[in-house]
């Protein structure tokens, strides 16, 4: 990997870094600065409690509006532009 141009690397995981330094990148190039939400200790499923969950029944205006919910990160290779716009 041609690497004598860059600075710094910054990417998500181990995995990442891993992958880069065995394409060979200078691991003291490579950060890992992880996703803006720690994954790891975000949810908890043994204490999630289901009876806490909120249910609310849209009125009429309501239903005319969309709510999107997001399960990935906005980025270009997940296409949210194309899912917004259908």
């Amino acid at each position: 990997m041609q690497g004598s141009r860059i600075n710094e690397v910054w990417l998500p995981s181990r995995w990442n870094r891993d992958a880069f330094v065995n394409a060979g990148l200078d691991a003291a190039k490579v950060r890992i600065v992880g996703e803006g939400i720690d994954t790891q200790h975000a949810f908890h499923p043994e204490t999630y409690d289901a009876t806490r969950a909120k249910f609310e029944v849209l009125t009429a205006t309501e239903r005319r509006t969309f709510v999107f919910l997001s399960v990935f990160k906005f980025e270009t290779r997940k296409a949210w532009r194309e899912l917004v716009t259908a």
